[in-house]
């Protein structure tokens, strides 16, 4: 009796663990493993192409950032040297506004003015009004 007790018993153990193995070969996890074995070539794949994007961002961000600085160079120069025409302009108004000051100074006429000049009535009569009867 007991031998046929351990028997059964042993059967069921094979077919218990039958059962088992054959939920292994179907279970997520072992589908997980198969499935992650054949990934690895495109995970690859996906991490060079990956990297090769990084680079030429970076290589973009670095010529954007050069761009930048170069508008900004060429932004100062232009106003400096605007200034600079500025200044000049400023100057040699000012030689102007002398020159007439100095001619309405000897009591030449605003039409002697003109014509020595050439500056038209209008603008001698402004500038006689704005920057010298101040």
């Amino acid at each position: 009796m007991e031998s046929i007790i351990l028997f059964i018993i042993g059967i069921l153990l094979i077919v218990f663990n039958a059962k088992s193995i054959f939920k292994e070969k179907n279970s997520f996890q072992n589908k997980l493993n198969e499935s992650s074995g054949s990934i690895k070539d495109f995970d690859v794949e996906i991490g060079n192409l990956r990297h090769e994007f990084a680079e030429t961002i970076f290589e973009l961000q670095k010529q954007i950032e050069k761009n930048d600085n170069e508008v900004k160079d060429n932004y100062n120069m232009e106003k400096s040297e605007s200034s600079e025409e500025i200044s000049k302009f400023e100057n040699y108004n000012n030689v102007k506004i002398d020159e007439i000051k100095e001619m309405l100074d000897d009591n030449m006429s605003i039409d002697e003015i003109s014509e020595s000049t050439g500056i038209g009535k209008g603008e001698l009569l402004l500038i006689e009004e704005l920057y010298i009867k101040q």
